[in-house]
Order: structure tokens, then C-alpha cells, then sequence
């Protein structure tokens, strides 16, 4: 660690000990103690927000390191069977063929290997413009097949030009159209390497929708099979910013974690920074979203039980999950979801390395 890189760490030390009324000092202490039992460092800690005196050095001490918790992975979900989830097109394959509620698939969009169905090619502009004639004033959805953090993800209606077979597509975020010629150019990389997935648009449950009307506003669902039970071993809401498609950290999205014994929504933060905003209300709306309990949660848990049962050689995940009127449905699956997601939420990782060791 460079001198810049321990002169942050230290700021973020005093700015954290500062907001809990709490020594610096004592603050490295625990720092040391957290290292020596977890293995894990101050950057885990600080966004963790474990310097809040609520939460017990017990709970604190559930995490574990990142070796370890991609040691407990390789055994919960052996890497053989990992591309099930990491390839969309093969992702939502399996959803479909289980029965699982996700997102409609549309057409694979590829320079060779591109389809609608078993008799239709989509292979390029004509294919696609044909395609598009299905679904004229609709929002659909295009994202790389093995894209993740939702990059590259846009989300368009289709508009057909007066007269004409061809048709334009209006951006959802700033009501800008292109052109499907502008659109293949935009993904040319992708279509000609590893494809282009077209799915229908989610039309999220409104309570969903208020919390940021232009994403599609998920629930980060932790699941475990210990062996025994599958369970539900934690949850963070994540909601997008005005104006974003999509709700990732990543992308400046909000993370709301949720409460496992009353649902309830907790106060939310970015991922931009190393201390917690404690956001009630959303930041460019001030819609009140912490201290509400979580619409639909025991369906969420009995959908993401039923996820987990069904997915074969993993008894793990990291599911992404909408709500709509009918109900919960996968937008992803993540057999090896980002470690930082347990600290987001103060999940108990080590959970995962007794099921392995069970």
C-alpha cells in the first residue's frame, strides 16, 4: 500500500471515528482484532460500517476472508457447472425449462449463430428488423451474454418509420432514437463474439417502481443450501439513480440492506465511498424508502428457496430478483456473487464455510 493509499485508509479511520463518537485509536484496535480473527482488512470493516457500536463483535466476526470464502464456493458450487449462470443465453434456458418466472426471451443476436426460434435466423439488420415487427410501441431489452454489473445493457421501444419496413428505437432513459443500423454498429463487438441477448422489458410492481421509476429496482437475495435447509441468509435492495436503466453499485446505484427478522428496509448507501450515507429517502426523488418493511418478502424467500432447489450442482447463490404483479421473477443468477455483497448487508459469510464443511 502506497503513502496516498494509508493517508486515505487514516482519513477514512478518523472520518468513521468521528461519526460514532469513537477514539481513532481504539477504532485501529479493532481494526487489528477484526484482521487477526476474519483475516479480512480496514476497507472490508469501514464499508461494513462495523464501527456502529449496534452491531456485536460476534456478528462482526461471521465474516470471512476472501480465500476462504472462494474456498467454501469451490465446494458449494464446483466450477464445471458455474457456465450454467454465466452465459445468459444458457441461463435462460434453464429458467425456462424449470418453470421459472424471468424475463421473456425475445431472440440471440450473432453473426453466424444468431435465432428467434428453431427455423428463424437472427444474424443481421434484415433479421433483425423482422424481428422487431413483433414488437412495435413495446420496450425491449439488449444485453451482452456474458456481460455483468449491467454494462452494456440499454433498453429501447420500437418505433416502425411511416411506410417503411424498418424501425427506429427510443431510449427508455432519454427518449433519444437510433437507428438498427446505429444499434448493430453500438454491439458489433459483441454479436460477433459472444452474441446478443434480446428479452422482453419487466414492468416492475408499482410500490418497485416508485422507489426509482427508470430502473428496474431488485432485491440482491443471498440463498444457502446448508446441507439441511435452504435458506434465505440475507438481502439488499438496490435501487438505480434518476435516470439509470439499471440499479448496480456499480453503476451509482443505491444499497438498501434489508432487515432478516423484521424485513424492514435499512438506511441505504453508494458504493462510491467508503463511509455510509445512511440515505432514508432517495437522494434525487426523497421518496422515503428506509423504514419501510419490503413488499412480498415471504414470496421472495419461498421464490428464491425454490431457485436454488432447482439449479443443479450449487447450493448457493446470489439472485437477482424483480417484482411485478404476479409476482417475484430472476433477472440473474450469481453463483459467485461479489464477497463486498455480505459486507452491504452484514450477511453471515462464514455460513457458507460451515455448509462446505458440512
Amino acid at each position: 500500500m502506497n503513502r496516498f493509499s494509508l493517508y486515505k485508509r487514516w482519513h477514512d479511520i478518523k472520518s468513521e471515528a468521528s461519526t460514532y463518537n469513537i477514539s481513532p485509536f481504539a477504532l485501529i484496535v479493532s481494526l487489528i482484532k477484526f484482521r487477526l480473527v476474519t483475516g479480512l482488512g480496514p476497507r472490508y470493516y469501514l464499508i461494513a460500517g462495523f464501527a456502529n457500536p449496534v452491531i456485536t463483535e460476534n456478528e462482526k466476526y461471521q465474516h470471512i476472508s476472501h480465500k476462504a470464502y472462494h474456498h467454501a464456493l469451490d465446494i458449494l458450487n464446483p466450477s464445471p457447472y458455474r457456465k450454467t449462470t454465466h452465459h445468459k443465453l444458457i441461463e435462460i434456458a434453464f429458467l425456462s425449462l424449470s418453470c421459472i418466472p424471468s424475463s421473456n426471451f425475445i431472440g440471440f443476436l450473432h453473426q453466424k449463430k444468431g435465432f428467434l426460434n428453431h427455423t428463424t435466423p437472427l444474424c443481421n439488420e434484415r433479421d433483425l428488423n423482422q424481428c422487431l415487427a413483433g414488437y412495435v410501441s413495446e420496450y425491449i431489452c439488449f444485453k451482452p451474454v456474458e456481460g455483468h454489473g449491467g454494462k452494456g445493457v440499454s433498453i429501447y421501444k420500437v418505433c416502425q418509420k411511416s411506410n417503411t419496413s424498418h424501425f427506429e428505437l427510443e431510449s427508455i432513459s432519454d427518449k433519444n432514437t437510433i437507428s438498427t443500423t446505429k444499434l448493430l454498429s453500438q454491439y458489433q463487438s459483441d454479436i460477433n463474439k459472444q452474441g446478443l441477448l434480446i428479452e422482453s422489458y419487466v414492468n416492475q410492481h408499482a410500490t418497485y417502481q416508485q422507489y426509482n421509476p427508470s430502473s428496474i429496482n431488485t432485491i440482491r437475495v443471498w440463498v444457502l443450501d446448508d446441507g439441511n435447509n435452504i435458506n434465505v441468509i440475507g438481502a439488499y435492495l438496490r435501487v438505480g439513480r434518476k435516470g439509470a436503466i439499471v440499479d448496480n453499485g456499480d453503476a451509482g446505484g443505491i444499497i438498501f440492506p434489508i432487515c432478516m427478522t423484521t424485513t424492514e428496509i435499512l438506511p441505504g448507501f453508494t458504493t462510491s465511498t467508503i463511509a455510509r450515507e445512511n440515505f432514508i429517502n432517495h437522494p434525487d426523488s426523497n421518496q422515503v424508502i428506509a423504514g419501510q418493511a419490503l413488499p412480498m418478502w415471504d414470496d421472495i424467500v419461498t421464490f428464491s428457496q425454490h431457485v436454488l432447489r432447482c439449479l443443479p450442482n450449487s447450493r448457493f447463490a446470489g439472485l437477482d430478483i424483480a417484482i411485478t404483479d404476479d409476482g417475484p421473477l430472476v433477472i440473474e443468477i450469481n453463483v459467485c456473487p461479489d464477497k463486498d455483497g455480505a459486507a452491504y448487508a452484514n450477511i453471515p459469510s462464514k455460513l457458507l464455510q460451515n455448509a462446505a464443511e458440512n
